[in-house]
């Protein structure tokens, strides 16, 4: 974490063996499924398709957990406005995929999937499973955003004291 012009910034670090190892099997299957092709050429067009649909799950997993960074951050604008921003790096190439109004916000809960709230879902963690999530309900103009992250403790009570900084101001 570190505190740099009027931004708090976490990027959680991702655990990703169980993803490394999916995609590892995806790739495997995939050129094992191409020589089974190349072999038999009685059913080529559909292996050479198991084949194609094998290698796209592989690239699209790795991805989304393997090549994905994302940095939440806390930040407060010449306005006196206060805004939480998901930002999302894959290699060089990074772009803010969320920016939400701290006023907006209704609850940062544990992740719970049976008392999820309904609204749009965004789930911004590249750990594929067994992470500690956390939930960010937001509302604005009669539209709830939920989005799942993976922060730790103290981001959590950075988050939580901001959001009640930004209710305290608006009122």
């Amino acid at each position: 974490m570190n505190d740099e012009n009027n931004r708090f910034t976490y990027s959680p670090s991702p655990v990703n063996g169980r993803a490394k190892v999916i995609v590892l099997a995806l790739m495997l299957a995939a050129v094992a499924v191409y020589v089974v092709s190349l072999v038999s050429p009685t059913y080529k067009g559909i292996l050479l398709m198991g084949t194609l649909l094998l290698a796209v799950a592989a690239i699209f997993l790795a991805q989304r957990y393997l090549f994905s960074v994302y940095t939440y951050s806390l930040f407060y604008d010449e306005e006196g406005g206060s805004h939480f921003l998901v930002e999302q790096r894959q290699g060089k190439r990074g772009s803010l995929v969320a920016q939400i109004p701290l006023r907006t916000v209704i609850s940062l809960t544990p992740y719970d999937k049976s008392t999820l709230p309904h609204g749009k879902f965004l789930a911004f963690c590249a750990t594929l499973s067994g992470g500690e999530y956390q939930i960010l309900h937001a509302r604005e103009a009669g539209q709830n955003t939920v989005i799942k992250l993976e922060a730790d403790a103290a981001f959590c009570d950075a988050l939580r004291a901001a959001v009640e900084n930004a209710r305290s101001e608006e009122e």
